[in-house]
């Protein structure tokens, strides 16, 4: 069936809720984390473990399955879920413990296999890019504490927080917590509610007919011999970032392209996916040609991927036909 896409602001401003609340999280332990290692040998900090419990306890107010990446469901039931969350919490951890400031918060919601809304939230450049189907926007936290605020009735005692408090403060329990099921209970149906115009308009970004000649490849991962060819063959010049965030540079013109290996999971890929596709570009699976699923049906694990800005969708054709003599 062909994927519709039903717009749903009040969802997308609790994703965006979540995403600060995550991003608050991870900020109180920027300074002072505990580290573990999972059984592949990656980290796993407390920030990972506190953003996430932020982001569980504001999308679990909408009622819909969250997958998270430290959270997961089983992949029995997620391939009966025909809508779901799929979350990131830290997405970028080795770049957090490295203090880059390249990670990001990463929410999408999934609807029979497709992203149909997503946030991305890059909380030590207080940056936020989002979209539910109707382009790509760029936002801060304020902004959304301020549209938060504006759904609430005017007794709120959220009324009485000053926005002009550092991010800590947005994020705090007792700050949030007491509205959430209030906002929760005036959610309207899936297709409905509409935000305030201002919010929407003033950030959106326009789909990008050039961009800068940058393959971006992760930061702590080497040029494979296949990007080498790229980056021969287009003129291209090769930059580091390595969390969701490549996406988002892909998306506003900053860089042409990224691959995406097959150390891919599901959660790293599906918000940047949506947003990038938001503004223009394309994201493929490289062994299908088409646009990639987040169901679970092939397990957690990608496929390789190729992101495009719009001015590279021409030459995708091409690229396919390069990896295909590197898969030989």
């Amino acid at each position: 069936m062909s994927l519709q896409i039903s717009p749903c602001p009040a969802l997308l401003l609790l994703a965006l809720l979540a995403s600060i609340r995550a991003g608050g999280a991870i900020l109180r332990h920027y300074d002072d984390y505990e580290i573990s290692y999972k059984d592949d040998n990656s980290p796993l900090t407390s920030a990972d473990l506190s953003a996430n419990e932020a982001i569980l306890s504001t999308l679990s107010q909408t009622g819909i399955p969250i997958c998270s990446e430290e959270s997961l469901l089983s992949l029995d039931e997620l391939v009966n879920l025909e809508r779901f969350w799929l979350i990131d919490p830290l997405d970028g951890t080795k770049d957090f413990i490295c203090k880059t400031g390249e990670f990001c918060v990463c929410i999408a919601l999934i609807e029979h296999g497709r992203p149909i809304l997503a946030v991305i939230y890059a909380p030590k450049f207080d940056e936020m890019y989002y979209s539910d189907g109707r382009g790509l926007f760029s936002t801060n936290a304020q902004s959304v504490m301020r549209e938060f605020r504006l759904n609430l009735d005017a007794n709120s005692t959220f009324l009485t927080s000053n926005l002009s408090e550092n991010l800590d403060s947005f994020t705090g329990a007792n700050f949030i917590e007491p509205n959430l099921a209030k906002f929760r209970s005036n959610l309207p149906s899936y297709s409905s509610h509409q935000i305030s115009s201002k919010f929407n308009q003033i950030q959106k970004i326009q789909p990008q007919i050039s961009a800068q000649n940058i393959l971006m490849h992760g930061s702590h991962s080497g040029i494979s011999p296949f990007k080498k060819t790229l980056i021969s063959r287009f003129n291209l010049r090769a930059q580091k970032l390595g969390s969701a965030l490549k996406y988002c540079k892909i998306a506003s013109g900053e860089a042409s392209l990224s691959v995406g290996s097959a150390k891919m999971s599901l959660w790293d890929a599906a918000a940047g996916d949506f947003l990038l596709c938001q503004s223009g570009g394309k994201v493929i699976d490289l062994l299908t040609k088409k646009a990639p699923l987040y169901d679970g049906k092939d397990g957690f694990k990608m496929h390789p991927t190729l992101a495009v800005n719009q001015n590279f969708i021409s030459k995708i054709n091409e690229i396919c036909e390069i990896y295909s003599e590197f898969r030989v």
